[in-house]
């Protein structure tokens, strides 16, 4: 892991990858909206379930890559590491939310 962080500036790789399933995620639900709104175009709701799947993955791997990136922090004051945790508790559930609704999608997309 030094490795790869030794090409950037950055201390650690969470704070570039966090931004992709962020986007995602947020994209799955305006193509949702696309595909309501422009019922002959099917193939908005495939890219929806794709961006939701593909968001829901890239979640877990950003997931874990704060976890790393937390446990190198070393000694952190105790309010910070309340927010830390916080903020790991919400990633969390950020990822189990994301890959029950692709999940789901999938199943009712190929019904």
């Amino acid at each position: 892991m030094d490795q790869l962080v030794s090409f950037t500036s950055l201390p650690n790789l969470h704070p570039a990858l966090v931004h992709f399933p962020i986007v995602l995620l947020m994209l799955a639900p305006a193509l949702d909206l696309a595909s309501l709104l422009l019922r002959r175009h099917r193939w908005l709701d495939h890219a929806a379930t794709v961006a939701t799947l593909v968001g829901a993955g890239s979640a877990w791997v950003v997931f874990l890559s704060g976890r790393f990136a937390a446990d190198g922090l070393g000694q952190v004051a105790p309010a910070a590491q309340g927010a830390i945790s916080r903020h790991a508790n919400m990633a969390w559930w950020v990822v189990v939310t994301a890959l029950f609704l692709g999940a789901w999608r999938v199943f009712w997309l190929w019904q």
